[in-house]
């Protein structure tokens, strides 16, 4: 039998579907080993004085698992938040809520230190994340080139932790 286009894409389906139905349910529990990248907004900041300036920011990107189909694997994420320069360097608070194929969310509570790094939090989920809890740690997977725009960044960082749905 000639196997054709017409035969393959029903077949393609097939077994796609069959992935889908019987994809592993989340463990209520375990760690988190992530990759996230992030591009948007960079607004001229608010000059306060010489040394100190605050800005806004409005971010969006995706969430990677390191080992495809884990927890928090392909999760499309928005943040929103602010940040000051001193002469120690840049603080920043964000929130962003992250959202899987199946439409369920994450809501992370996202505090940046001056050197990139910092500690996260789940603040809460919707649909299978429903009680989630849990935080870690984030750092920059290494210094990014510029963004081709004027007003606007790019950021990747490793992100690991710990999670808990009740």
């Amino acid at each position: 039998m000639k196997f054709t286009t017409r035969h393959i894409v029903p077949f393609t389906c097939a077994i796609l579907s069959a992935q889908i139905t019987f994809a592993a349910p989340l463990p209520k529990e375990g760690p988190t080993d992530l990759l996230l990248c992030l591009a948007g907004d960079a607004p001229p900041a608010m000059m306060f004085s010489k040394e100190h300036m605050l800005g806004t920011l409005n971010w969006s990107g995706a969430l990677w698992n390191v080992t495809p189909g884990g927890p928090f694997d392909a999760m499309s994420g928005e943040c929103a938040g602010h940040y000051t320069v001193s002469p120690t360097g840049v603080d920043s608070i964000g929130q962003c809520q992250y959202m899987d194929a199946d439409g369920d969310k994450t809501l992370v509570n996202i505090p940046q230190n001056h050197n990139g790094t910092g500690k996260w939090s789940f603040v809460t989920g919707t649909g299978k994340y429903a009680g989630l809890t849990g935080g870690g740690d984030f750092k920059p997977m290494r210094q990014l080139p510029p963004a081709l725009t004027q007003g606007k960044a790019v950021v990747c960082s490793t992100v690991t932790g710990t999670y808990k749905i009740k």
